[in-house]
């Protein structure tokens, strides 16, 4: 329990960085607390995921025509759109 209430609080003082640049104001990390670590959580089972689709397919995807990015790259630039 120990260890779980030690990555919170680091995961609390990580977002209370954030600002809120329309309001100008900083995100308030123990509010917003478990939309945080679900939002992690959630981006690490994703990832775990496609790593072993990968395993499990014995390559990574091709890359995309036109795009210099690999398959890794874009996983977590399309987190980053839709977050």
């Amino acid at each position: 329990m120990t260890a779980f209430r030690n990555q919170a609080i680091c995961f609390a003082n990580q977002y209370a960085k954030f600002k809120m640049p329309l309001v100008h104001v900083h995100l308030d990390g123990n509010e917003t607390l478990a939309d945080n670590v679900c939002d992690n959580a959630g981006l690490r089972h994703a990832w775990l995921a496609y790593e072993m689709w990968v395993e499990d397919h014995g390559k990574e995807e091709p890359k995309l025509p036109g795009v210099s990015y690999s398959s890794s790259e874009l996983f977590y630039i399309s987190y980053g759109q839709v977050s």
